[in-house]
Protein backbone atom coordinates (compact mmCIF):
# COMPACT_ATOMS: atom_id res chain seq x y z
CA UNK A 1 0.00 0.00 0.00
CA UNK A 2 1.36 3.42 -0.94
CA UNK A 3 0.64 6.69 0.84
CA UNK A 4 -0.37 9.81 -1.00
CA UNK A 5 1.83 12.91 -0.51
CA UNK A 6 -0.89 14.61 1.53
CA UNK A 7 -1.07 11.62 3.93
CA UNK A 8 2.70 11.58 4.29
CA UNK A 9 2.66 15.29 5.12
CA UNK A 10 0.02 14.81 7.83
CA UNK A 11 1.96 11.87 9.31
CA UNK A 12 5.14 13.93 9.34
CA UNK A 13 3.40 16.68 11.31
CA UNK A 14 2.05 14.16 13.83
CA UNK A 15 5.35 12.38 14.51
CA UNK A 16 6.78 15.06 16.88
CA UNK A 17 3.53 15.03 18.88
CA UNK A 18 3.55 11.22 19.14
CA UNK A 19 7.18 11.29 20.28
CA UNK A 20 6.36 13.91 22.91
CA UNK A 21 3.46 11.88 24.27
CA UNK A 22 5.57 8.74 24.48
CA UNK A 23 8.36 10.56 26.28
CA UNK A 24 6.16 12.43 28.76
CA UNK A 25 5.74 10.94 32.26
CA UNK A 26 2.32 9.58 33.12
CA UNK A 27 0.26 12.21 34.91
CA UNK A 28 -0.71 11.48 38.49
CA UNK A 29 -4.23 10.24 38.75
CA UNK A 30 -4.59 6.53 38.17
CA UNK A 31 -7.72 4.95 39.64
CA UNK A 32 -7.08 4.41 43.33
CA UNK A 33 -4.05 6.70 43.57
CA UNK A 34 -3.94 8.69 46.78
CA UNK A 35 -3.27 8.87 50.50
CA UNK A 36 -5.56 8.02 53.41
CA UNK A 37 -4.97 8.88 57.07
CA UNK A 38 -7.23 7.44 59.77
CA UNK A 39 -6.88 8.85 63.29
CA UNK A 40 -8.28 7.03 66.29
CA UNK A 41 -7.49 6.46 69.93
CA UNK A 42 -9.09 6.67 73.37
CA UNK A 43 -8.00 10.28 73.88
CA UNK A 44 -9.34 11.58 70.56
CA UNK A 45 -12.47 13.77 70.73
CA UNK A 46 -13.89 11.69 67.88
CA UNK A 47 -13.96 7.91 67.67
CA UNK A 48 -12.28 8.23 64.28
CA UNK A 49 -11.20 10.95 61.85
CA UNK A 50 -10.37 10.13 58.23
CA UNK A 51 -8.42 12.44 55.91
CA UNK A 52 -8.15 11.32 52.30
CA UNK A 53 -6.96 12.59 48.94
CA UNK A 54 -7.69 10.17 46.13
CA UNK A 55 -8.37 9.83 42.41
CA UNK A 56 -11.87 8.53 41.76
CA UNK A 57 -13.74 8.27 38.47
CA UNK A 58 -11.67 10.91 36.78
CA UNK A 59 -11.74 13.37 39.70
CA UNK A 60 -9.31 14.11 42.54
CA UNK A 61 -11.27 14.29 45.80
CA UNK A 62 -10.17 15.69 49.17
CA UNK A 63 -12.32 14.45 52.02
CA UNK A 64 -12.53 14.63 55.80
CA UNK A 65 -14.92 12.41 57.76
CA UNK A 66 -15.28 12.67 61.54
CA UNK A 67 -17.18 9.94 63.37
CA UNK A 68 -18.58 10.35 66.87
CA UNK A 69 -18.32 7.60 69.45
CA UNK A 70 -21.19 5.27 70.31
CA UNK A 71 -23.01 5.74 67.03
CA UNK A 72 -23.79 9.42 67.60
CA UNK A 73 -23.31 10.21 63.93
CA UNK A 74 -20.64 11.78 61.78
CA UNK A 75 -19.61 15.05 60.17
CA UNK A 76 -17.67 15.55 56.98
CA UNK A 77 -16.89 17.66 53.95
CA UNK A 78 -15.64 17.01 50.41
CA UNK A 79 -13.67 19.23 48.04
CA UNK A 80 -12.12 18.89 44.58
CA UNK A 81 -8.47 19.14 43.55
CA UNK A 82 -6.60 18.95 40.27
CA UNK A 83 -4.50 16.01 39.12
CA UNK A 84 -1.40 18.20 39.41
CA UNK A 85 -2.23 18.72 43.12
CA UNK A 86 -2.38 14.97 43.61
CA UNK A 87 0.87 14.53 41.72
CA UNK A 88 2.63 17.11 43.89
CA UNK A 89 1.25 15.51 47.05
CA UNK A 90 2.39 12.03 46.02
CA UNK A 91 5.85 13.38 45.23
CA UNK A 92 6.08 14.89 48.72
CA UNK A 93 4.68 11.76 50.36
CA UNK A 94 7.26 9.67 48.53
CA UNK A 95 10.08 11.99 49.64
CA UNK A 96 8.88 11.72 53.25
CA UNK A 97 8.97 7.92 53.13
CA UNK A 98 5.27 7.34 52.62
CA UNK A 99 6.01 4.13 50.71
CA UNK A 100 8.78 2.86 53.01
CA UNK A 101 8.09 3.97 56.60
CA UNK A 102 7.58 1.13 59.03
CA UNK A 103 5.10 0.69 61.86
CA UNK A 104 5.95 2.64 65.01
CA UNK A 105 3.77 1.38 67.85
CA UNK A 106 3.86 1.33 71.62
CA UNK A 107 1.76 0.39 74.60
CA UNK A 108 -1.38 2.35 75.56
CA UNK A 109 -1.22 4.91 72.73
CA UNK A 110 -3.14 8.15 73.01
CA UNK A 111 -3.51 8.51 69.26
CA UNK A 112 -3.27 5.91 66.53
CA UNK A 113 -2.72 6.78 62.86
CA UNK A 114 -3.32 4.17 60.17
CA UNK A 115 -1.81 5.41 56.91
CA UNK A 116 -2.35 4.00 53.41
CA UNK A 117 -0.58 5.21 50.27
CA UNK A 118 -0.99 4.20 46.65
CA UNK A 119 0.59 5.36 43.42
CA UNK A 120 0.19 3.09 40.42
CA UNK A 121 1.66 -0.29 41.33
CA UNK A 122 3.12 1.01 44.61
CA UNK A 123 1.01 0.36 47.70
CA UNK A 124 1.99 0.71 51.33
CA UNK A 125 0.35 0.67 54.75
CA UNK A 126 1.72 1.38 58.18
CA UNK A 127 0.61 2.33 61.68
CA UNK A 128 2.11 4.97 63.95
CA UNK A 129 1.25 5.68 67.58
CA UNK A 130 1.60 9.19 69.03
CA UNK A 131 3.71 10.65 66.16
CA UNK A 132 4.35 13.84 68.15
CA UNK A 133 6.45 11.75 70.56
CA UNK A 134 8.63 10.13 67.87
CA UNK A 135 12.05 11.58 67.07
CA UNK A 136 11.70 10.79 63.36
CA UNK A 137 9.86 13.87 62.12
CA UNK A 138 8.85 12.31 58.81
CA UNK A 139 5.77 10.74 60.38
CA UNK A 140 4.51 14.10 61.66
CA UNK A 141 5.44 15.92 58.45
CA UNK A 142 3.56 13.42 56.27
CA UNK A 143 0.45 13.60 58.44
CA UNK A 144 0.49 17.40 58.54
CA UNK A 145 1.05 17.67 54.78
CA UNK A 146 -1.98 15.54 53.94
CA UNK A 147 -4.19 16.94 56.66
CA UNK A 148 -3.26 20.51 55.78
CA UNK A 149 -4.13 20.01 52.12
CA UNK A 150 -7.49 18.45 53.00
CA UNK A 151 -8.34 21.18 55.52
CA UNK A 152 -7.49 23.95 53.05
CA UNK A 153 -9.58 22.29 50.34
CA UNK A 154 -12.75 21.39 52.23
CA UNK A 155 -12.76 24.26 54.74
CA UNK A 156 -13.27 24.02 58.50
CA UNK A 157 -15.16 21.12 60.06
CA UNK A 158 -14.94 22.22 63.70
CA UNK A 159 -15.52 19.92 66.63
CA UNK A 160 -19.01 19.99 68.08
CA UNK A 161 -19.50 18.74 71.62
CA UNK A 162 -23.29 18.72 71.70
CA UNK A 163 -23.48 14.93 71.39
CA UNK A 164 -21.41 14.16 74.49
CA UNK A 165 -23.45 12.78 77.36
CA UNK A 166 -23.24 14.38 80.80
CA UNK A 167 -21.47 11.37 82.28
CA UNK A 168 -18.82 11.32 79.53
CA UNK A 169 -17.16 14.73 79.63
CA UNK A 170 -15.47 17.37 81.72
CA UNK A 171 -14.34 20.89 80.85
CA UNK A 172 -11.06 22.69 80.20
CA UNK A 173 -10.30 26.35 80.93
CA UNK A 174 -7.19 27.44 79.05
CA UNK A 175 -5.01 30.57 79.24
CA UNK A 176 -1.71 31.25 77.48
CA UNK A 177 0.79 34.06 77.01
CA UNK A 178 1.01 34.89 74.15
CA UNK A 179 -2.29 33.98 72.51
CA UNK A 180 -2.20 30.58 70.80
CA UNK A 181 -4.08 28.12 68.62
CA UNK A 182 -4.96 24.75 70.08
CA UNK A 183 -4.94 21.15 68.92
CA UNK A 184 -6.30 18.39 71.17
CA UNK A 185 -4.78 14.97 70.57
CA UNK A 186 -3.73 16.12 67.11
CA UNK A 187 -7.17 17.50 66.19
CA UNK A 188 -7.20 21.29 65.49
CA UNK A 189 -9.59 23.26 67.71
CA UNK A 190 -11.45 26.37 66.52
CA UNK A 191 -10.47 29.75 67.94
CA UNK A 192 -7.51 30.92 70.02
CA UNK A 193 -6.75 31.25 73.71
CA UNK A 194 -8.13 32.24 76.11
CA UNK A 195 -10.74 29.47 76.02
CA UNK A 196 -13.48 28.69 78.50
CA UNK A 197 -15.58 25.56 78.91
CA UNK A 198 -13.85 23.42 76.27
CA UNK A 199 -15.75 20.15 76.61
CA UNK A 200 -13.69 16.99 76.27
CA UNK A 201 -14.30 13.30 76.91
CA UNK A 202 -13.03 12.28 80.35
CA UNK A 203 -9.46 10.97 80.40
CA UNK A 204 -5.97 12.14 79.54
CA UNK A 205 -5.53 14.48 76.59
CA UNK A 206 -2.48 16.00 74.90
CA UNK A 207 -2.77 19.71 74.17
CA UNK A 208 -0.61 21.39 71.55
CA UNK A 209 -0.42 25.19 71.77
CA UNK A 210 1.18 27.21 68.95
CA UNK A 211 1.73 30.97 69.38
CA UNK A 212 -0.42 32.98 66.97
CA UNK A 213 2.56 35.11 65.98
CA UNK A 214 4.61 32.06 65.06
CA UNK A 215 6.94 29.74 66.90
CA UNK A 216 7.19 26.15 68.00
CA UNK A 217 4.26 24.23 69.40
CA UNK A 218 4.26 23.50 73.13
CA UNK A 219 2.75 20.23 74.37
CA UNK A 220 0.98 19.58 77.66
CA UNK A 221 -0.89 16.62 79.09
CA UNK A 222 -4.09 17.26 81.03
CA UNK A 223 -6.50 15.02 82.91
CA UNK A 224 -10.19 15.70 82.32
CA UNK A 225 -12.59 14.53 85.03
CA UNK A 226 -16.31 13.97 84.50
CA UNK A 227 -18.31 16.97 85.67
CA UNK A 228 -15.19 18.97 86.65
CA UNK A 229 -13.29 21.88 85.10
CA UNK A 230 -9.53 21.57 84.62
CA UNK A 231 -7.67 24.89 84.41
CA UNK A 232 -4.33 25.36 82.64
CA UNK A 233 -2.36 28.62 82.40
CA UNK A 234 0.97 28.58 80.54
CA UNK A 235 3.67 30.88 79.21
CA UNK A 236 4.88 29.92 75.74
CA UNK A 237 8.52 30.93 75.83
Amino acid sequence: MSLRPSSIARLTRLLPLVALLLAAPAAAGLPGDGVRLVLSGPATPYAEVRYEVSYRRGTVVAEVDKTFAKGFGRRGEVGLLGRSDLGALLDEVTALGGFTLRDRTGETPRTVWRISTRHGDKRHRFVVHDPERIADGRYRALIERVRGLVDRTVGPVPYRDGLLLDDEYGSLRLRSTPRATLAVDGVPWPGTTPMNDVRLPAGTHTLSLTPVGGGEAHTYDVQIVVGKTTSLTVELR
